[in-house]
């Protein structure tokens, strides 16, 4: 993908309208930025991403969504593990998480780019949306 082309995608006037954006590939997305007239402020409030990962259903077979302060696995489980570090400050920008081995092994936020070891959720009741995940903290060329 070239970093300098931008793909846009827009709703119209319509209040239950719905968009969706399909690349030509698969691409790993770091960011979504949401653009709407100042006389308009309604049309984002509450505003949810859904990120589909499976072209039946127009996208809709993956339930995962982007939410601040919610935390996922990949599998699309949702996490409720408290172990965070307390004194940690967030990072705005690092959606994903990881245990912080310098201290006392809790969690924190961390750059999703970094090379990391996978943490591994087992025994998951959905047999159809088991993840398998593969470790490596060296970088793939």
């Amino acid at each position: 993908m070239n970093p300098y082309i931008t793909y846009c995608t827009h709703t119209d006037q319509t209040e239950e309208t719905w968009w969706r954006l399909i690349l030509p590939a698969m691409y790993r997305i770091t960011s979504v930025s949401i653009t709407n007239r100042i006389n308009e402020p309604q049309r984002i409030n509450n505003a949810k991403i859904l990120i589909g990962n499976n072209p039946m259903n127009n996208g809709n077979n993956n339930p995962m969504y982007l939410m601040d302060g919610t935390w996922f696995w990949m599998s699309g489980s949702s996490v409720d593990y408290s172990s965070w570090e307390t004194d940690h400050i967030w990072r705005v920008t690092s959606p994903c998480g990881g245990i912080d081995t310098s201290g006392h092994f809790h969690w924190n936020d961390l750059p999703c780019g970094d090379h990391l070891h996978f943490i591994c959720l087992t025994d998951i009741p959905d047999v159809d949306r088991r993840v398998k995940f593969f470790s490596s903290t060296r970088k793939t060329t």
